[in-house]
């Protein structure tokens, strides 16, 4: 009885799943400013809500959610990746204020308020979360000592 239980629930899970990834569950104006904005975009994965449509997918090597709400706006994007992604004045101030520690993750949130990186660093002894403002000003967020030895 037990495993049938289980074996239900994990069905139930699944077909949740295949529903919130169903793009024919997003609107036409949804899709069209995803498609505009986001040609290359491949594995797109659709979660919907209420108000809101948020796509998952990779656009060359970057993961990206985008957030569209049911009008066809585009309220948000996040988009994670390594330091070779970086606009060249971010990396130059984090590398000025951190000139030992090496970056290991960025995630970029892009809104009508601007363009906010939230930066992880690590060296041998801590790691940093860092966040920087598209001007390029940092402050830090967290310190941690590492674990990692």
């Amino acid at each position: 009885m037990k495993h049938l239980i289980l074996f239900a629930a994990v069905i139930l899970c699944l077909s949740s799943s295949v529903k919130a990834s169903n793009p024919s569950e997003v609107n036409e104006k949804v899709l069209h400013t995803f498609h505009q904005i986001f040609k290359n975009a491949q594995d797109v994965i659709w979660k919907s809500s209420e108000k809101l449509n948020e796509a998952s997918f990779v656009q060359g090597a970057i993961r990206t959610k985008a957030i569209i709400n049911n009008k066809g706006d585009l309220v948000q994007t996040i988009r994670y990746y390594k330091e070779e992604n970086l606009p060249t004045n971010i990396l130059y101030s984090v590398k000025k204020a951190y000139t030992d520690e090496e970056i290991w993750g960025v995630t970029e949130v892009s809104k009508d308020s601007g363009v906010h990186y939230f930066i992880t660093l690590k060296n041998d002894k801590n790691w940093y979360n860092i966040y920087v403002d598209q001007k390029g000003d940092i402050s830090l967020k967290s310190k941690f000592i590492n674990g990692d030895e």
